[in-house]
């Protein structure tokens, strides 16, 4: 990101008043020499620690090299109380009255915050919460408040007009420039993480790898206003499924079995179960088997504790939280949501697991709608009752396809004929029993064997003959 274009230079301020050069700094230092200037040479001997005509003979000569040693040795103890200070100063959010030392702070630190504020602002307040919470979760960054009636140079030099002004500085460059709270929608209610991505996006921000995954996910906070609402539905919602736990399950059993009896079929319509294809996919659990019990074990352990460190960092996101958890429950979901039709047929669990895996997209697809349904606050009530009727309807299209394989009318069909064989039309629609444009003809053979688009008359002239 470029640097804010109308930020001053104050590093050339900066560079014409160094600390080195402060009267305070040195005081130990001239007092010494002054008091060498006025000694004689045997009280130099004495200041020195030795003879002062030892050097050379020449009193002048000790005198330079005593201010040089003293010199070096208070430089060392200035910059070591820096340094402590510094250290010390970091993850807090302290305020600077000293005009020089904030000019000094952003020209030579690498990552610095300064507030400009006053103290009866309302919003200079609400933006100190934000910097002092900031402060603590990134030490690295400098996070100054300086009072806009202590600092009136800079005020001036920086052109503040707007309070709440805030500057972020990377290695003394202006890189992001905040006038009271227009970028967050002139609200005073945005978040945190709204702030700390502006920040972050300057460049201003050093983020650990450990807070990198809670940093992108924050971009989906920025409408803190979404996030409460989201929050509030949710919890109402989970009062009443709480209130409601009993006829809700009630109320989705019998959806499923309703809906099952309205097709008007008896309990003996539904048949064992028939394979498909010539070749039946393994399961991935039937592969698993095959190697040993620790690395199974090991294998499903990292499994959740995957999905579970996802879970902490995206549940609590709007939106992008549901889409994740769905994602990872859909498949499960979705083959719950058949289990009567597993009952109803008698299925072995081998079975159930060669079923899913022939048709694991469209049971995850399933699953993963009904999931996003279901978690709409309020209504998701009513969809988990709704999609209780759409697997019954589901299951029943898949019943009266195993009855026609089971009867011949389609013949089991290889890997290849999946990719490559026409699309097998549902029950009800034209082509169905091997008629082009009609549902409700039979033709016999097979149809599968027939060319496309074969007219009824080709069909009987070729039976007759």
């Amino acid at each position: 990101m470029s640097a804010w274009k109308d930020a001053p230079d104050l590093g050339s301020y900066a560079d014409r008043h160094e600390t080195g050069s402060d009267d305070e700094i040195f005081a130990e230092l001239e007092a010494e020499v002054e008091a060498l200037n006025e000694a004689d040479a045997d009280d130099a001997a004495a200041v020195t620690g030795g003879s002062g005509r030892e050097v050379n003979g020449d009193l002048a000569s000790a005198f330079h090299e005593f201010r040089a040693q003293r010199m070096a040795e208070i430089e060392a103890a200035v910059a070591a109380r820096k340094g402590a200070d510094a250290i010390a100063n970091r993850g807090k959010y302290r305020e600077v009255r000293d005009e020089k030392e904030l000019l000094q702070t952003s020209y030579k630190e690498s990552r610095v915050v300064i507030h400009f504020a006053h103290k009866e602002f309302r919003r200079c307040h609400i933006l100190d919460r934000h910097l002092e919470h900031l402060a603590r979760q990134h030490p690295h960054t400098l996070f100054l408040k300086a009072d806009v009636q202590d600092t009136p140079f800079l005020v001036e030099k920086l052109k503040i007009k707007v309070l709440p002004c805030m500057f972020a500085f990377v290695n003394g460059e202006c890189k992001e420039r905040l006038v009271g709270f227009e970028d967050f929608g002139n609200a005073d209610n945005f978040s945190t993480a709204a702030l700390e991505w502006r920040l972050g996006r300057a460049g201003t921000l050093q983020f650990p790898p450990a807070y990198t995954i809670g940093f992108f996910a924050s971009l989906f906070l920025v409408q803190n206003t979404l996030a409460k609402l989201l929050f509030l539905l949710n919890q109402i919602s989970f009062v009443l499924e709480t209130n409601l736990k009993k006829q809700l399950r009630h109320f989705r059993r019998t959806a499923y079995a309703d809906t099952v009896a309205s097709r008007g079929k008896p309990a003996e319509w539904w048949t064992p179960y028939t394979e498909e294809w010539q070749k039946p996919p393994k399961p991935q659990s039937s592969r698993g088997m095959q190697r040993g019990l620790t690395e199974r074990l090991k294998q499903g352990v990292i499994r959740w504790v995957v999905r579970k460190v996802l879970m902490i960092f995206t549940t609590s996101i709007p939106l992008f939280g549901v889409l994740v958890y769905a994602g990872f429950s859909a498949l499960d979901y979705g083959v719950m949501l058949q289990s009567p039709l597993f009952e109803a047929k008698h299925m072995t669990p081998q079975q159930v697991e060669v079923w899913v895996e022939e048709r694991r997209t469209s049971y995850w697809l399933f699953g993963f709608f009904a999931m996003l349904l279901e978690r709409v606050p309020l209504l998701g009530m009513a969809f988990s009752i709704s999609n209780r009727i759409g697997a019954a309807m589901w299951a029943h299209d898949l019943e009266k396809r195993q009855q026609r394989f089971r009867a011949g009318e389609i013949h089991p069909l290889s890997e290849l004929d999946t990719k490559h064989a026409p699309r097998i039309p549902e029950d009800g629609q034209p082509g169905s029993y091997g008629h082009p444009e009609r549902a409700d003809v039979d033709l016999p053979g097979d149809f599968m064997a027939r060319p496309s688009g074969l007219s009824t008359a080709t069909s009987r002239g070729t039976s007759h003959t």
